[in-house]
């Protein structure tokens, strides 16, 4: 297949030419004396998406011999180089080891993490370990480590790294790295004596990882062994390529890995692998937008060479701008869709999975569905959110909120009679559980139905068992918690038990990775429940589901990775910011840079300039769009450091090169434009204005309570909507423990203490302990709650002893009074009601600070009103009596009478029937937001009336409603 020669065969596919059509017409070429040759073949590759585009490129040719195919990773399991190995452990199951030795470290130092945190970072530590292994490197580097200069935590980790030595002793089962690393040495050793007669390939690797590149040496050693390197710039000069391979230049450069692979083989350039291909300007353009940082100084001497060609060069790139990263989701979909109907194979191409989801959501709008190489993540799919939900409800009794989302999903009792199960649970959300406790009581929803829904009863014990089995969860092996994790899933999705829930390609997804949790029990250990949970979420993170049988073909999205194997007619590179492309290295919890460095680990630059070499290679492609949001939520973002390259090299050569650059934002210019059309609606519905509607007379409240006076002022409105359309606020779903809740509580708490006759401290405290719980199930906000009583509960039980003359004669009565002249009836509750020789005192209990008289005189008119009521007769059992004082106590420690001449009755009164008499008029409006009391001001309503469309100094549009 190849001229004779003492050097190493080593070939590249230059940039600017899709590497797998381009490999497979050289490789053709090479065999087309010998066709038999093909069939002998031996190519090994780095990815399975990259040996079936070869192989389909070779199809396409014409029919032929195949060749053999294979994985770099598949040597692992060649048994001629790994008979002498025992089985490889499983990823889980080295997951289990390692997370039981760092919680065994942990426990002992106290200083590396908490337990439940071990999982995740036994994920990192694997990773640490193939590096070490794909390096072959001692574990005894760490401890020659010098750290005095370091903080103390890298201490802890030197330490405990070398602990893990032992977890790679000879006779352990070895990983996936040290097999293939161990494969490769022996494949070095066996061909050294006995090389293979047939053409061995290691084709489309930059050998960037260290046991690849021992791989790559070995066969460039081969008489039949060749290596084809990936998007090769012929255009980067001789001094540049010695930089990068000796490390004066750096690292993150997109031809950086090549030169140091080129190097390694001893190779000074490679050939081509192909002969009828020319350079395109395009790749000149980019080769000098690249150029390493120290030697920039060429955009000076040979960036006016390019300007004749510039045109050619940027003719068929866009540049796309987006505001948003909407936006650029919504431009790029647009753009795919174009290409679709053009019937032009597309590609978006990204290291954003936020970006790809925000494209696909957009294409669905047109039934498009992408080939996803990276697929979907199991957590998102329907069986996965399933299964995650199930979490929240396991090993204790269940949150409301909880219960009802994982009740609501579809998979539950799916092949039952799901209609009458949504109904029921509807029923039950609505009329019981709302305003109730946020922990669920079984036997209370179980009495409530048998008095209320009979019909239900036996609905609710099949989910009552279930949950009672969920409940009783708890620590055990790794496999019992999986199986009954596995056993409540089934159950809940059929009632009964169905194993149909698997059969889906997320059910499939999600039973390997059950099955892989029960094969790793032995090396997990006995877990607690919460050790459990962890173990689950984290293991959920890693895993995708790829649904390819329903995707259209002619629309992708890829990796960067899958940039060298193939290309598109049009490319789209998006989420070209700083941090997303290139990727930000992620920081070691085991080693920082300067170790790694000291030990001979490779540096995190690297994976920058493999970055970089994708987006060289995906720039190359006929038609490229470039595309970055300006903005990202309310932070500027930074383009990405080679669209900066790439525009100020053309912003710097003359009038030539602005014009090109600003061709090219223009020609993304229309996605832009239609993006924006496209959520616009067609007609515009004009802002709402400030409403006031006017209701009939008849329709109007006839009976208020006095705390609805207030908003009778201040946001009549409220009251329209409340009392004339019958609109309660949703109350919520589990009750959290907020300011109302809070109020209600204290509320009660001081009720019960004013009937007491030790007026103490210590009966205040005893008061709280015992009415509290009943209103503060969470421990954090009892005890909050208590302090806030605690805090005051001298000075309270001083007020209480200042009132001791005083006859507690009503708590919580209701009383009322009928209005004939205006046809109106208020009624009051007050919190409580003293008598004392000069007459009634009541008593108004306040979380916050008590209202002015000011604020009393002309809006809060509580207190006041009740007073009209009590000398009125309205609390019937203690009859008409003056009302001697009207007092605020505020649980801040403080109270504060009513000035009297503010409270004057009839003056109280007068006013009264003169507010209830103008909204009882023929053409009197019940007005948004008349004097909010803040700025802040928050109504119950604001969506109703469509506040914000609005603003409150806007003028009153009154009409007349039916």
């Amino acid at each position: 297949m190849f001229n004779a020669s003492d050097q190493p065969q080593v070939f590249h596919v230059p940039l600017g030419h899709p590497f797998c059509e381009a490999f497979a017409a050289g490789l053709l070429t090479r065999v087309s004396h010998n066709p038999q040759l093909l069939a002998q073949t031996e190519i090994f590759v780095p990815t399975r998406r990259m040996a079936t585009e070869i192989q389909s490129a070779i199809g396409m040719a014409g029919p032929s011999l195949l060749p053999r195919i294979k994985l770099i990773s598949d040597l692992s399991f060649d048994p001629k180089f790994t008979n002498a190995l025992p089985p490889e452990r499983s990823a889980m199951e080295r997951h289990m080891l390692l997370a039981q030795l760092i919680g065994k470290l942990s426990a002992q130092t106290g200083a590396l993490a908490s337990q439940t945190a071990r999982f995740s970072l036994a994920a990192s530590l694997d990773a640490l370990l193939s590096e070490f292994q794909r390096a072959e490197l001692p574990f005894e580097a760490i401890k020659s480590l010098d750290l005095s200069a370091y903080a103390q935590h890298w201490e802890v980790s030197q330490k405990f790294i070398g602990v893990l030595s032992t977890f790679l002793k000879e006779d352990h089962p070895r990983d996936a790295a040290a097999r293939l690393r161990f494969a490769i040495n022996q494949a070095r050793q066996i061909w050294s004596s006995d090389p293979p007669r047939h053409p061995v390939l290691v084709v489309g690797s930059t050998g960037s990882r260290e046991d690849t590149f021992a791989f790559m040496q070995a066969v460039s050693a081969l008489p039949n062994g060749a290596i084809v390197l990936p998007g090769f710039d012929e255009n980067l000069s001789s001094d540049v390529q010695g930089g990068l391979a000796e490390g004066d230049l750096p690292s993150d450069h997109p031809q950086a890995a090549l030169a140091k692979t080129l190097a390694g083989l001893n190779v000074k350039t490679s050939q081509r692998w192909i002969d009828n291909t020319t350079a395109h300007p395009r790749q000149k353009l980019a080769s000098l937008a690249l150029t390493p940082a120290p030697v920039t100084n060429r955009w000076r001497e040979e960036g006016p060479l390019l300007e004749p060609q510039l045109q050619v060069a940027t003719k068929n790139i866009s540049l796309l701008e987006a505001a948003t990263p909407r936006e650029e989701a919504l431009a790029i979909a647009l753009k795919l869709r174009e290409a679709l109907a053009a019937e032009v194979d597309a590609v978006l191409i990204t290291p954003d999975r936020t970006l790809a989801r925000q494209v696909t959501a957009n294409l669905a709008r047109w039934s498009i569905i992408p080939d996803d190489s990276a697929g979907t993540p199991l957590a998102q799919t329907p069986e996965g959110i399933f299964l995650r939900n199930l979490l929240t409800v396991i090993g204790d009794a269940p949150q409301t909120m909880d219960m009802i989302s994982l009740l609501k999903h579809p998979l539950v009792f799916e092949h039952q009679d799901r209609g009458t199960h949504l109904l029921r649970l509807r029923n039950l959300e609505a009329r019981f559980l709302r305003r109730g406790s946020p922990e669920l009581d079984c036997d209370s929803v179980a009495a409530w139905l048998s008095d209320n829904n009979p019909s239900s009863v036996r609905w609710w014990d099949q989910i009552a068992s279930w949950f009672a089995e969920a409940k009783l969860m708890s620590s055990g092996s790794l496999a019992h918690l999986a199986q009954q994790h596995m056993r409540l899933a089934e159950r809940l999705h059929n009632g009964l038990g169905d194993i149909r829930f698997w059969e889906t390609d997320p059910g499939r997804e999600a039973l390997a990775m059950f099955e892989d949790l029960i094969d790793a029990s032995d090396a997990a250990g006995d877990l607690s429940l919460a050790d459990y949970l962890s173990l689950i979420r984290q293991s959920f993170s890693g895993l995708t589901v790829r649904e390819a049988g329903r995707a259209d073909k002619r629309v992708a999205i890829w990796g960067t990775l899958e940039a060298r194997n193939a290309t598109r007619d049009l490319v789209i590179l998006g989420g070209l910011n700083e941090g997303v492309w290139p990727q930000l290295p992620q920081p070691d919890p085991w080693l920082n840079r300067p170790m790694r460095t000291a030990i001979g680990l490779s540096s995190p630059e690297r994976t920058v300039g493999l970055s970089a070499h994708d987006f060289q290679q995906a720039l190359s492609a006929k038609h490229v769009v470039l595309s970055r949001s300006v903005r990202d939520g309310d932070a500027p973002t930074v383009a990405s450091r080679w669209v900066l390259r790439l525009t100020n090299l053309l912003d710097g050569l003359g009038d030539e090169g602005k014009t090109c650059l600003r061709a090219m934002k223009d020609r993304a210019a229309p996605l832009l434009e239609w993006a924006g059309l496209l959520d616009q609606p067609t007609a515009y519905a004009p802002a709402a204005t400030r409403p006031a509607p006017i209701p009939p007379v008849a329709a109007r409240p006839g009976k208020l309570p006095v705390t609805q006076i207030q908003n009778l002022i201040r946001d009549p409105y409220a009251i329209y909507a409340r009392y004339v359309l019958g609109l309660r606020k949703l109350d919520p779903l589990g009750r959290p423990p907020d300011i109302l809740l809070r109020g209600s509580a204290l509320h009660e708490v001081m009720e019960a203490f004013g009937m007491r006759s030790d007026k103490t401290v210590g009966a205040l405290m005893e008061t709280a302990d015992r009415v509290l719980p009943a209103h503060a199930p969470w421990p954090i906000s009892f005890q909050q709650w208590r302090a806030r009583i605690a805090k005051v509960a001298h000075w309270l039980t001083a007020f209480e002893a200042s009132l001791s003359s005083e006859a507690v004669v009503s708590l919580e009565t209701e009383g009322e009074v009928r209005f004939s002249d205006i046809d109106f009836t208020l009624t009051a509750k007050p919190d409580r009601i003293n008598r004392s020789d000069f007459g009634l005192r009541i008593i108004d209990y306040k979380t916050g600070l008590p209202p002015t008289d000011k604020v009393v005189k002309s809006f809060d008119k509580q207190l006041p009103l009740t007073k009209v009521i009590a000398e009125r007769g309205g609390f019937f059992k203690l009859g008409a009596q003056s009302v001697d004082a009207l007092t605020y106590v505020s649980l801040n420690g403080d109270s504060r009478n009513i000035d009297p001449e503010v409270v004057d009755l009839a003056d109280t009164e007068a006013n009264f029937k003169k507010l209830i008499s103008a909204y009882k008029a023929e053409g009197i409006g019940f007005a948004a937001r008349t004097r909010p009391k803040h700025i802040t001001y928050q109504s119950d309503y604001d969506h109703l009336s469509r506040f914000g469309e609005w603003s409150d100094g806007d003028e009153l549009d009154p009409e007349t409603v039916k």
